[in-house]
């Protein structure tokens, strides 16, 4: 093992023991007031010492010791060993996409990052959804998601499909609870359990046309944010095939065989999916006054001058979860389309005000003006 002494100042002396209670190992009587563990192996062949200072001399050669003879029990390498009890646990969420496109090994660049990005708001909600049970949340970007969704890390993917496969930690998990309730599982592992479980039910109750998901929404075991995301990730991949599995973490059991690892995303299930949104969303203000700073990103408008009474701009803004999105403002032509054509050009800073109307996919605001926010 190269430079093993970097190694073992790595590894935190209270995890080896609980790694060693957890392979079965039985501890004997402390040696030196606590100051030194030892076990036993299951089988009683072997005795290794864990000293839980570094003040001891020969610390770094009875650690080494103790890894050499743990790993020779297990049939690893010292390197196979250390690597398990340095590195966090993880279950794997693997996203698989594949259409015509994906078959001949080329991504969509657009259509991944919407997905990301549509995969990204499911896992906030399932946190949210996790922690703090609500028929709907007011917005998903709060301290406790950031922190959990900052943990996570992007997998290797793979060729004939893209697979986004996302590493969600479990932590050192797996030494210290060995039979686990639902309730003591890791956040991680919940959340990917809320996934799972949450789409199999969304699915399951559109296609016999139960009442089950609308129950579930009432009680508020899944938010409706959540089902827009699914919505999103269905809209984007309407003419995809998308699958979701959990690879789980085999040192953390499962608290259910009834949990699903896998499911396909059925599509048909968007348009019922959507009229569920739209009956359980509040009604958002409408035909109502409001501005908006951003930057332009379009300009249409009738390819006949003459007839250009109206010109339509994508304003690129910051919402409350600050994600980018895009409204739509329809200006008057004469008034506005020098300003409008200048700033689209410069990419300035605009301010636009107008008479707002919503819809669950869209933003629009009519009557609008338009002015530099900095000039």
């Amino acid at each position: 093992m190269k430079d093993y002494k970097l190694i073992i100042d790595k590894l935190d002396a209270q995890n080896l023991c609980l790694y060693l209670k957890n392979m079965k190992w039985q501890q004997l009587p402390d040696l030196y007031d606590g100051r030194i563990k030892q076990f036993q192996s299951e089988r009683g062949d072997d005795v290794v010492l864990v000293p839980m200072s570094k003040k001891f001399t020969d610390y770094y050669r009875e650690v080494k010791e103790t890894l050499t003879v743990i790993a020779n029990t297990e049939k690893k390498t010292i390197e196979e060993l250390t690597n398990k009890l340095l590195n966090p646990s993880h279950d794997i969420l693997k996203w698989r996409i594949a259409d015509e496109l994906t078959s001949k090994g080329s991504i969509p660049f657009n259509s991944m990052a919407e997905n990301i990005e549509h995969i990204k708001d499911l896992l906030a909600s399932a946190i949210l959804d996790t922690t703090s049970p609500a028929k709907i949340h007011s917005r998903l970007n709060t301290k406790e998601v950031s922190s959990q969704l900052s943990k996570y890390q992007f997998g290797q993917t793979e060729i004939g499909s893209y697979i986004l496969n996302i590493l969600c930690p479990l932590g050192y998990y797996q030494y210290t609870i060995f039979d686990p309730k639902q309730e003591d599982l890791p956040l991680s592992r919940k959340v990917n359990i809320q996934i799972l479980s949450g789409i199999s039910k969304i699915q399951s109750s559109i296609s016999s046309k139960s009442r089950e998901l609308q129950d579930i929404l009432d009680e508020g075991r899944i938010s409706v944010n959540f089902l827009t995301a699914i919505a999103k990730i269905y809209d984007e991949n309407i003419n995809s095939q998308v699958f979701v599995k959990a690879d789980w973490n085999i040192y953390v059991p499962l608290s259910s065989k009834l949990i699903p690892s896998q499911t396909e995303l059925n599509s048909k299930c968007y348009e019922p999916l959507m009229d569920i949104i739209e009956k359980n969303t509040p009604q958002q203000e409408q035909n109502v006054e409001k501005l908006y700073c951003g930057k332009i990103s379009s300009i249409s408008g009738d390819a006949n001058i003459e007839n250009r009474d109206i010109i339509t701009i994508n304003v690129a803004v910051i919402d409350d979860d600050l994600r980018k999105t895009n409204i739509k403002v329809e200006l008057n032509s004469q008034e506005y389309s020098t300003l409008a054509t200048e700033a689209f050009k410069s990419g300035a800073n605009v301010i636009v005000k107008g008479i707002v109307s919503r819809t669950l996919k869209s933003t629009k605001i009519t009557g609008a003006s338009i002015e530099y926010l900095e000039h």
